[in-house]
């Protein structure tokens, strides 16, 4: 059974406010009101939460939820710019200079990215035995790389 709360006393309001964040420090879902709908709510850094996301709102990861955030860090951590791979750039670059020869990477990537990111660490670009590997289902889901 869900508890509910009425928003518009303000005791229930913050009693509310208390679960529902307990509820996705949990990985729980929440449901939540807005002007004209309800929405439903979990934390965007919580695989198993945004897995019952998906399951809740009858999606697959193919048609993923919209991510509203509240700072500008949480907003950073989540965009990897227009191509989805700046973030895998960095690493590589950071990679490069802290390895020593023989030294290896793996970076862990979502899974409609994953021939993008083999190119990132290409042989051309001087890495060498990059490999993508498949997660359980069979989709890309993390390359290696060896720095000569």
């Amino acid at each position: 059974m869900s508890d509910r709360y009425d928003c518009s006393d303000p005791e229930q309001r913050a009693a509310g406010l208390k679960a529902a964040v307990d509820a996705v420090r949990r990985g729980e879902l929440v449901v939540l009101p807005t002007d004209t709908v309800y929405g439903i709510g979990a934390d965007a850094f919580t695989p198993h939460a945004i897995t019952g996301l998906l399951i809740a709102k009858r999606r697959s990861r193919d048609m993923p939820p919209p991510v509203l955030v509240g700072t500008v860090r949480a907003a950073t951590a989540l965009w990897g710019g227009t191509d989805g791979l700046d973030a895998i750039r960095a690493i590589e670059g950071v990679a490069r200079r802290l390895l020593r020869p023989g030294g290896r990477v793996a970076v862990e990537h979502g899974a409609v990215q994953g021939a993008a990111v083999y190119w990132v660490f290409a042989e051309e670009e001087g890495w060498r035995e990059t490999r993508n590997h498949q997660d359980l289902a069979g989709r890309d889901r993390f390359v290696t790389a060896m720095l000569p």
